[in-house]
């Protein structure tokens, strides 16, 4: 039975205001519970509640469109809880609901959702654990009591090597490690191809500070992917190594190769296949450590620089291929503080024509409008390809958006007059106004 705790009625409210005047609501009762968040879009409240028990966990989670729809299955979080407020059953809005089984060390061994419960014959999620928690298998049965028509999905060794007696284990390819770097930490593991009868067989080979050295892992070509991996000081990856092997195939190795600047920055990234090694990319910083460039393919005219204001964030990209160029206080568009994009520019390729586009936004920080433009103004050509967002939900779903586009070798218009029916949060239906597109 469902307890809901009560209490004196005092709430504090934090109230925030964003760089662009938008407003916001926290509500937490006495026990520092957020019990409602509001958003302001003018006087309209888009609001969401939290609804607790008597033992403070959380049992509801209420969407702004309950406001207006009491419909718990379409727009609530629903949780409940046994009495060792361990969660037992969930249900997300328009799903099926989740049930949980935990056993008496409070570890899930058992889990079915709404898709399991549909099947005629039963279906349940099984865990199983080894003596220090660690799941050791997973996999399907028929009921929530014993593991009874058991399909295993996956099942994990730790700590040594004695899994190589197992069938798929028991060859070359899964050498022996005598270390003892392994100990405490996933060693193999085997997974099922859901739908067949193969599995994957992945062993862990671990060096002396207990950094994955190696792994092997059989492929479903008849051959094996084994990647070696040696480290910096810092345990950065200096390079790292891929052969792959496949039934009548003759054997590929590649090699990556990493280099770092003082700061553990990545300032190089090299490739090596079939002998030749060829440089894939150059990164270079600024003082504050942000992305100042990258060169691709080892090429001074391929390159990418960046650009970024005050806060951070970026605000341009230039290079021989692309230049792109983010407005957020300034450029054409209404100016935005809050970091919401204003506008923004771009030319690709060898084209001449710089193409923009200018963005409005409601009081959600929702986009309204992507107005379509060229020149480094946005000006001509206006509209061509412009984008309107003219609905939004009270949970943020998109109700009706138009689109523009070429309708003719020289013509323009509208193409897309959308509509979007929901239910709940599910899109159920889409319909086109307009009869012609491009």
């Amino acid at each position: 039975m469902l307890s809901i705790r009560n209490f004196s009625g005092q709430l504090s409210v934090i109230k925030t205001t964003d760089e662009d005047l938008n407003v916001s609501y926290t509500f937490t009762d006495e026990m520092g519970h957020v019990v409602l968040t509001r958003q302001m879009k003018g006087s309209e409240t888009h609001d969401t509640y939290y609804v607790y028990d008597d033992k403070s966990n959380l049992c509801f989670v209420l969407q702004p469109m309950y406001q207006s729809s009491a419909n718990l299955d379409l727009y609530a979080f629903q949780y409940k809880y046994d009495g060792r407020n361990r969660c037992i059953w969930k249900k997300l809005p328009g799903a099926g609901y989740m049930e949980m089984v935990y056993d008496n060390a409070d570890r899930l061994v058992f889990s079915q959702d709404g898709n399991q419960r549909a099947l005629t014959s039963g279906n349940w999620t099984y865990y199983k654990y080894d003596g220090l928690n660690r799941l050791t298998e997973q996999g399907t049965c028929t009921n929530k009591v014993t593991t009874s028509g058991t399909n295993v999905l996956v099942q994990h060794f730790y700590d040594s090597y004695a899994f190589r007696s197992q069938a798929g284990f028991n060859n070359s390819n899964f050498p022996d490690d005598a270390s003892g770097n392994g100990k405490g930490a996933l060693t193999a593991s085997v997974a099922t191809v859901l739908g067949s009868s193969n599995k994957i067989y992945t062993a862990y080979y671990y060096d002396i500070k207990g950094r994955v050295a190696k792994t092997v892992q059989s492929n479903l070509l008849g051959g094996y992917d084994v990647t070696a991996t040696i480290y910096t000081f810092t345990d950065k990856p200096a390079t790292v190594t891929h052969t792959h092997t496949a039934s009548g195939k003759p054997t590929r190795t590649e090699m990556y190769t990493y280099s770092y600047n003082h700061a553990d920055r990545l300032l190089k990234v090299e490739h090596t296949l079939g002998g030749t090694k060829i440089t894939l990319a150059d990164y270079a910083y600024d003082n504050l450590g942000r992305l100042q460039s990258k060169s691709l393919h080892g090429s001074a005219t391929n390159k990418l620089t960046y650009a970024y204001n005050v806060r951070g964030w970026l605000t341009g990209i230039s290079g021989s291929k692309f230049t792109q160029n983010l407005y957020y206080n300034n450029g054409n568009g209404t100016a935005k503080y809050n970091g919401s994009i204003s506008s923004m520019t771009w030319k690709a390729g060898n084209e001449s024509t710089v193409r923009g586009y200018k963005f409005t936004y409601d009081g959600l920080d929702r986009m309204l409008n992507a107005t379509y433009g060229e020149t480094a103004d946005i000006s001509t050509n206006a509209n061509r390809f412009s984008e309107n967002v003219t609905g939004y939900d009270k949970n943020g779903n998109i109700k009706t958006l138009q689109r523009y586009g070429q309708t003719a070798a020289s013509g323009y218009g509208l193409i897309d007059n959308l509509t979007f029916t929901l239910g709940g949060n599910q899109l159920t239906r889409v319909d086109d106004a307009v009869a012609t597109s491009a």
